[in-house]
C-alpha cells in the first residue's frame, strides 16, 4: 500500500501521526483530522524508522509487480455468471442484467480490465472501490473503477453509522459519494481500522525498503564509473596540484561513454576504494529474501511470478502444480470473496438477491482442466460400471438433463431406471404383494451367496491342493 500520495503535510498533522503512534502502538501512520479513523502502517516492532514512507510507492517496486501483475493476467480468465436457485438447483440466468454490465462496464473500458484494476488495488492496498454511475431512473448503467489512494470513507463522530459516506479526490479537493454508489471490496479487516480490508504486504514494508535499496544502489554503482566510490589521496605525504582538475579528469574517463579510457596523472596519488564492491556486499543473495517472502504474503507462488526464488527450484513436472496452488491460494478464494460482495453491494440493484448468486465460472480456467478431465475420468467410470445414471453424470459437469438420461448402463447399452414398486403397472386380476416380491429377491439373493461361496471353496481346494503336491 502506497502512503506517499496521502502523507500529511502541515506541522500539526504530523505531530499527530506522533502522537497516535505513541499512544496506540499502530507504527506512524497518520490521523485525518476528524472522525475518519486511523490508518497506515509504520514503523515494525523494535524500531522508529517509518517503513510505510521509506518503501515509498508499492507499485514502484520490481517484485511486488511482478507477482501483482501475473495475478491481472490469470484472474479474469474466468468469466463471472448470476445463478438462480430454483426447483431443480441452481441454474444460470442468462443474459442478466448484472452479467451484461460487468462485460462492458462503461464505454472506455472493458470488463476483464476492470477486474484487473480492482485485483491491482486489493493485492496493494487491501481495498479495492468501483462507483456506481445511476441514470435517470436510478438503475446503475456504469460501473467505473476508483483508485484506492483517491478515495476514503467517513462516519460520524457518534458512531451510529459504520460508514457514512465516502469521499474520492478531484482536483485538490475531496467531494461526497453516497455509500449505496460505492462497491467496497476488501482484503480481510484492518484491525487497525476495521471499515477497511488489510494490506497483504503490510508486514513486508521492512523488505520492500531492502530491496529497493539495493536496486538503488547497484543503478548509482553503474551510473557512477560502475565501481564503488574511490578516495585519491597524494602518496609520501605530498600535495596533490590541482585537486579539482584530477576530480575531473577521473570522472571524464571512468563515467559516461568514455568510462574506460587512460587517465595519466602527474601528481604520485593512490586510489583507495571507500566502499565494498558488489561482490563484498553481495546483493543477490540480499535480494533473495524479498523474493521469496513477497510472493508468500500474496499467495503466490515465485516460480509463476517468474522470480528467480521460484526458477531455481522448479521444473516441467511441478510448474501444472504451481499454476494450480497459485489458483487455489489466491484467485478462487479472492474470487469467493468478491462475488459475495457483488451480492450484497450490487446484486440487490438489478433484481432479487434472495434466490440469486454471483459466481466465477472455472470451468473455462485452462490451468483447472486437468482436475476436470479426472472428474469426467471418474464419472465415466461410475456410469460404465452401472451405478450411476447418465443424468447424475451430466448434472456434476453442468451438463443440461433431459428425462431421456435418466437410464442406467448396461452390457446391452442404456437402461432405463426401474421405477418404485409401487409404480409397477401389474397385469389386470393380478395383485403381488410387496411382502412377496422381498422374499423372493431375499431367497435369490441366498442362493446366489451359496453359489459364490462354493465357488470360492473349489477354487481355495484346488489351489490348496497343488500347494500340497509342490
Amino acid at each position: 500500500m502506497s502512503m506517499t500520495k496521502q502523507q500529511p503535510k502541515g506541522i500539526i498533522e504530523r505531530v499527530r501521526a506522533a502522537w497516535k503512534s505513541f499512544l496506540y502502538g499502530n507504527g506512524t501512520g497518520y490521523w485525518l483530522g476528524d472522525n475518519s479513523g486511523w490508518y497506515g502502517y509504520g514503523g515494525s516492532y523494535g524500531t522508529t524508522v517509518d517503513y510505510a514512507t521509506e518503501a515509498g510507492d508499492l507499485s514502484q517496486n520490481a517484485i511486488i509487480m511482478t507477482c501483482v501483475q501475473s495475478i491481472m493476467r490469470a484472474f479474469p480468465e474466468a468469466p463471472m455468471k448470476v445463478m438462480r436457485q430454483g426447483k431443480n438447483g441452481s441454474e444460470e440466468v442468462v443474459g442478466h442484467k448484472l452479467t451484461q454490465l460487468l462485460k462492458k462496464p462503461n464505454e472506455y473500458f472493458s470488463g476483464r480490465l476492470l477486474w484487473q484494476a480492482t485485483v491491482y488495488s486489493l493485492n496493494l492496498d487491501g481495498n479495492a472501490y468501483w462507483l456506481k454511475v445511476r441514470g435517470g431512473s436510478g438503475q446503475v448503467v456504469e460501473l467505473w473503477y476508483e483508485p484506492h489512494f483517491t478515495i476514503r470513507c467517513r462516519w460520524p463522530a457518534s458512531g451510529e453509522e459504520f460508514i457514512g459516506y465516502y469521499e474520492v479526490y478531484r482536483g485538490n479537493k475531496w467531494y461526497r459519494v453516497e455509500t449505496e454508489d460505492v462497491v467496497h471490496f476488501r482484503f480481510g479487516i484492518d484491525p487497525n481500522n476495521i471499515r477497511k480490508g488489510i494490506s497483504p504486504l503490510a508486514s513486508a514494508l521492512r523488505e520492500v525498503f531492502t530491496d529497493n535499496e539495493a536496486a538503488r544502489y547497484s543503478a548509482t554503482m553503474l551510473k557512477n564509473m560502475g565501481i564503488p566510490g574511490v578516495v585519491i589521496s597524494p602518496k609520501e605525504q605530498g600535495v596533490i596540484a590541482d585537486a579539482e582538475q584530477v576530480k575531473a579528469a577521473f570522472l571524464q574517463k571512468f563515467s559516461g561513454d568514455r568510462r574506460g579510457e587512460p587517465l595519466v596523472l602527474t601528481d604520485a596519488v593512490s586510489v583507495d576504494i571507500l566502499s565494498f564492491s558488489p561482490e563484498q556486499l553481495n546483493l543477490v543473495g540480499l535480494r533473495r529474501i524479498p523474493e521469496e517472502r513477497i510472493p508468500a504474503l500474496l499467495s503466490w507462488p515465485a516460480v509463476v511470478a517468474g522470480l528467480g526464488a521460484g526458477l531455481d527450484r522448479s521444473t516441467y513436472n511441478n510448474m501444472d502444480e504451481a499454476r494450480q496452488q497459485a489458483y487455489e491460494q489466491n484467485i478462487i478464494p479472492t474470487q469467493m470473496v468478491l462475488s459475495d460482495d457483488l451480492g450484497t453491494q450490487l446484486l440487490p440493484d438489478f433484481g432479487n438477491a434472495d434466490n440469486e448468486i454471483v459466481v466465477f465460472d472455472l470451468s473455462q480456467v485452462r490451468v483447472l482442466q486437468d482436475d476436470q478431465a479426472k472428474l469426467y475420468q471418474r464419472l465415466s467410470m461410475a456410469y460404465d460400471s452401472g451405478w450411476l445414471l447418465r443424468s447424475e453424470a451430466r448434472m456434476a459437469t453442468g451438463w443440461a438433463v433431459s428425462p431421456e438420461d435418466e437410464v442406467y448402463k448396461t452390457p446391452a447399452g442404456p437402461a432405463p431406471m426401474l421405477p418404485p414398486l409401487k409404480q409397477l403397472a401389474l397385469p389386470e386380476g393380478k395383485a403381488y404383494k410387496a411382502t412377496s416380491i422381498e422374499a423372493r429377491r431375499t431367497a435369490l439373493e441366498r442362493r446366489l451367496e451359496r453359489k459364490v461361496t462354493a465357488l470360492l471353496m473349489r477354487d481355495y481346494e484346488a489351489v490348496a491342493a497343488r500347494v500340497a503336491a509342490a
